[in-house]
This record gives structure tokens, C-alpha cells and sequence, in this order.
């Protein structure tokens, strides 16, 4: 828990310091030709009986007190970061985190800066620390906001002079070492990048920082993501460093980052690793905290809705998405544009409804995991044509639920037509579905989708032209549907969209009440009717009055 000596809060030190510096009454220290040089005792840096002593204490038992009235990062909030600074205080509890958070959420200056520094004074300096980012260079510049709190923070000098470097300890570039009692062949803090080489170095704390990132020369309209060969070099360089750790069961590994890609390292982690605590935020959030495109902001001080709006007008909703939402999706390779889809509030009326069923349970022709399995209704406005997602239904369940799903939406929607894809094992679920009409007297037309060599991956596809025309609304809250076809095909599953692919079918022959009044308003000679009889709405006709031309006809 956060302690509060006397009252005394971050917010209330930094107030007061700066109230005496502008009273005169805490005077600029003499410069000194060595900056690393601890300054002369000195008063109290507060008047009012807050000793050093004191202020060291307060400082080494609050993380989120040390990160901002000692460091000085006034940014940090309380109720943002509070948490998080509990967790990370709670270190011998939470040996393996990931910590995900939105892009300027200062998640780099608490647990990359502000983390590895204050562990480094509770211990005396004895500790080794890791600080991995996606470039050698990228570590060696967070190192260097480390190397300048020890050089120019006059507190954090004044409060621990005797771990402040002598001549002979390490402090350069990219390995800083405090003045410590016994010796090892690391240093206190030492930066390495993804494709640093480790070997024969250990640590107690490991921390990875938005290892999987794009470069700068790379973050272009058509790539706002990193590349594959970065992510899986994230990869294969966290797989390595449980081996560069000092004591297995006590030290220490972070993930820090911003999601960038449904399948990174954050998602690696979450699949492989279930050890590992997970803290995630978002810029927008539900009532459940969880991130949500219509929620409500999360970070009103610094992020309120119209900041929010700003940015994402000048990044684009899908590296708005990434980045502040942490719901990864790639441009480059999305092939349902995030202008096509439409939302509604209420369906309108006058509309045909069309129900599809997905059993999952094939692994050759399904992302990721099979065996979600999905009911899916949509109504189709008889007059504009324009398709609206009514319900969806999507779990793992036995064929007993599923038929459970197709009976709700029968009752709630009354479609005209159920189908199923015609597999060997949803034709056992037609049979147990008929029974069940049956039972309860409920009949509606039920029947077998065939999709001959069409693959889901053609059928999902089929979709672009009518999402392309805006034909297609979906519930605000049909998020997980909207997710699919926006990260399609790189996406963890895709179950919810070959359920709506499926509703194709009906599309194609459904007509619209003008339709249907143009086309029977055609002469029976028009060209319109010579189409319509290929159809073979009149061939019987046409076969009859073929009977009296006067020449040999093949089919007389």
C-alpha cells in the first residue's frame, strides 16, 4: 500500500518545494566540476520537520511517491498508475508481468526509468538490471535518462551519496554501475537491443520495452506495424532470457509494450506463458474496464474525449486502435476497410430475416481454435436491400446448446430460412433439429448449405463487395464480429465471419420490392424477358410456341 508519513503525498512534496523555491528559501546549489560527485550535507530540503532521513524512508517503501516527487515525474497520476506501482512494489509476488499500455501513458518512465531505479537504491545497489528494447540504440537512449537523474537530480544525489559511481565503477553509454560493496561482472544497468548478443551475463531483473515496434523510416500510410521478421526476432530473444536470469525462483522478468500486431510477442506471451499476471488499459473503456471503441475515457486529465478525437483523426482508426486501445489490426493487410462498416442502434422494420449456423469442429479450414461454434441472423430491408446483423450467438458448446441458439433466434426473429452447412457432422445436427420441431411444434424451413470447392476463404471474401457498398450494419456492440472482418486474415479466429459469409447465399437471390415491380412490368418480348426466360422462369413458354415455327427446331 502507498504511505503516507504525516500526510505527506507526492503531490504535497513537489507543492511545497516549489512554493520554497520561488520564496527563496531553498537556494541553488554551487555547480561542481564532477557531476557524480556527492553534494555536501545539507539542510532539510523541506523547512517544515520533513527530515532526509525521513524522505529517503518514504521514498524507498512508495514507488509511485519515489517516481514522482523524487524523480520528479509530475505527469504520473494516482488513480492511472497507482496500481500498477503496486504491482511492481509487489515484486517477489509478481515475478513474470506483462504490463500493456496505451502509447503515452508513461509506461516506459514507471517501469523501464523510475522501476529499475528505485529497486537499484532499496538494494544498495547490488542488483543487475536488463533493459531490452527492439534496437540496441532505443536502450541505450532510455539508459541515458537513467545515467541523467544520477548526474543532475540534486534530491536523489543528496538522499543516497554513497551510491553515487567512484572512479573505478562503469558508467557509460550503455552500462551504468552504482558504487556497491562486492563486485560482478555486471553492471547495475546495462541496455542491450533484440539482436544484442548476452551470452555469459545474468540478472536479476530482465525488462523488455516495446521490443516489437516498428522503426521510424518504417511507419508509412501502408505499414503501421512492424515487420514479421521483428516480431518473431522479439520472440526468439524472450525465449532466451529466462537463461540470463541470476536466481530462477526470485529474480525477476517485465513485458512492457503497446500492442502492434495481433500476433506478437504480448500474444506469444499470453498463449505460452500463463504464469505471467497481465495489466492491460486502454484510452477507451467499458463499464468492465475493458477496452471498447464507444467507451468512456479512461485518462480524462490527460487523454479527455476530444484530445482522443484529435488523434484519432491524425493517426487513422486503425493506428488509433493500436495504439491507444490496444486492439491491434495491420492496414497493409486488412481486407475489410474500417470506412465500410456501418452501425445501428434500432433495426428498422419491413425486413426478411435469414438465419446461418456454424458448427465448429473442422481444424483444416478454421483459424486458430476450432471449436467455437456460431448462430448468426440477419434481417434484409425488403425495400433498400440493406443488410442489418440482428443477433449472434457464438461458444463452445455441445450440439444440445447449439440447437438451444437456433430455437431462440427462430423465436425472436422468425426467419424464413435456417441453414447449416451441409458437413457430415451438421447433418447428424439437422436430424436432431428436426426431431426437436417436432417436440415442440415449431416448424420453419431448414436446410443444407452446399459449398461445393468454394473454400471460407472464398466464402469470407464474397463478403467485400456488399461490405465495399456499405450494404451491411452491424450492432454497435458486435465487436468481436467487427474485429474478425478487420483483422481478417491474420486474425486469432474467423468463425463469426464465415457465419455472415454463409448468409451470401440468400443475398444473392433476394430481391427488393422495386425489383420485383420493375421486373414484372416487362413486355413479354423485351429483352428483359428473353433474360428472364434463360432463367427459366418461362422456358416451358417458349418451349410451347418453338412448336409452330415453321423450320426444324433441334427440341421439336
Amino acid at each position: 500500500m502507498f504511505i503516507e508519513s504525516g500526510q505527506w503525498t507526492a503531490e504535497r512534496f513537489l507543492s511545497e518545494l516549489s512554493k520554497q523555491k520561488a520564496q527563496g528559501e531553498l537556494g541553488e546549489k554551487p555547480r561542481v566540476q564532477n557531476p557524480l560527485r556527492a553534494p555536501a550535507p545539507s539542510e532539510p530540503f523541506l523547512q517544515d520537520g520533513l527530515s532526509n532521513e525521513v524522505l529517503r524512508s518514504m521514498a524507498e517503501a512508495d514507488l509511485f511517491f519515489f517516481a514522482k516527487a523524487i524523480l520528479g515525474f509530475d505527469w504520473l497520476d494516482i488513480e492511472i498508475h497507482g496500481d500498477l506501482c503496486n504491482k511492481l512494489m509487489d515484486y517477489e509476488r509478481n515475478r513474470r508481468m506483462r504490463v500493456v499500455l496505451p502509447r503515452s501513458w508513461l509506461k516506459t518512465t514507471l517501469c523501464s526509468i523510475a522501476y529499475p531505479i528505485w529497486r537499484a537504491l532499496r538494494s544498495k545497489g547490488q542488483i543487475r538490471i536488463l533493459l531490452v528494447q527492439n534496437t540496441y540504440a532505443n536502450a541505450v537512449q532510455k539508459l541515458s535518462v537513467i545515467r541523467m537523474q544520477f548526474e543532475t537530480n540534486l534530491i536523489l544525489k543528496t538522499l543516497w551519496p554513497e551510491l553515487l559511481p567512484q572512479k573505478d565503477d562503469t558508467w557509460k553509454s550503455d552500462s551504468l554501475c552504482l558504487h556497491r560493496a562486492i563486485h560482478y561482472p555486471e553492471s547495475t544497468f546495462e541496455a542491450a537491443g533484440t539482436n544484442t548478443t548476452t551470452v555469459s551475463r545474468h540478472y536479476n531483473i530482465i525488462i523488455e520495452d516495446d521490443t516489437v515496434a516498428p522503426k521510424f523510416s518504417e511507419l508509412g500510410e501502408e505499414n503501421v506495424a512492424p515487420v514479421k521478421e521483428d516480431i518473431d526476432l522479439a520472440i526468439g530473444f524472450h525465449r532466451g532470457v529466462i537463461d540470463l536470469q541470476v536466481d530462477f525462483e526470485r529474480d525477476q522478468i517485465l513485458i512492457v509494450g503497446t500492442r502492434w500486431f495481433e500476433k506478437d510477442l504480448i500474444s506469444w506471451s499470453e498463449e505460452h506463458e500463463k504464469s505471467y499476471i497481465h495489466y492491460q488499459r486502454a484510452c477507451l473503456e467499458n463499464a468492465q474496464g475493458q477496452a471498447d471503441e464507444f467507451g468512456e475515457p479512461s485518462y480524462p486529465k490527460r487523454f479527455p474525449r476530444h484530445v482522443l478525437d484529435e488523434i484519432r483523426a491524425a493517426k487513422g482508426p486503425y493506428m488509433f486502435s493500436c495504439l491507444y486501445l490496444n486492439l491491434p489490426k495491420r492496414s497493409v493487410d486488412m481486407l475489410f476497410m474500417l470506412e465500410w462498416f456501418q452501425y445501428f442502434d434500432t433495426e428498422p422494420r419491413d425486413l426478411v430475416s435469414y438465419t446461418t449456423v456454424d458448427v465448429g469442429g473442422s481444424k483444416e479450414d478454421t483459424i486458430g481454435e476450432p471449436d467455437y461454434s456460431v448462430v448468426l441472423t440477419c434481417g434484409i430491408n425488403i425495400y433498400t436491400g440493406r443488410k442489418f446483423v440482428l443477433d449472434i450467438w457464438r461458444a463452445k458448446a455441445p450440439p444440445n446448446e447449439i440447437i438451444d441458439a437456433i430455437f431462440d433466434h427462430v423465436k425472436k426473429w422468425h426467419p424464413v430460412l435456417v441453414g447449416c452447412e451441409a458437413t457430415n457432422l451438421q447433418k447428424i445436427l439437422l436430424s436432431f433439429i428436426r426431431t426437436r420441431m417436432a417436440d415442440e411444434n415449431l416448424f420453419f424451413r431448414l436446410e443444407g448449405i452446399h459449398h461445393g470447392k468454394i473454400s471460407k476463404h472464398q466464402r469470407i471474401m464474397g463478403l467485400q463487395p456488399y461490405m465495399a457498398r456499405k450494404e451491411v450494419a452491424f450492432r454497435y456492440h458486435h465487436q468481436a464480429l467487427v474485429a474478425e472482418l478487420q483483422a481478417y486474415p491474420i486474425g486469432a479466429h474467423d468463425d463469426l465471419a464465415d457465419a455472415l459469409a454463409m448468409q451470401t447465399a440468400f443475398w444473392l437471390t433476394f430481391k427488393t420490392k422495386k425489383q420485383i415491380e420493375v421486373e414484372s412490368a416487362y413486355e413479354s418480348n423485351s429483352f428483359e424477358a428473353v433474360i428472364e426466360s434463360i432463367r427459366g422462369v418461362q422456358v416451358v413458354k417458349i418451349l410451347d410456341d418453338l412448336q409452330t415455327l415453321d423450320r426444324h427446331y433441334l427440341y421439336n
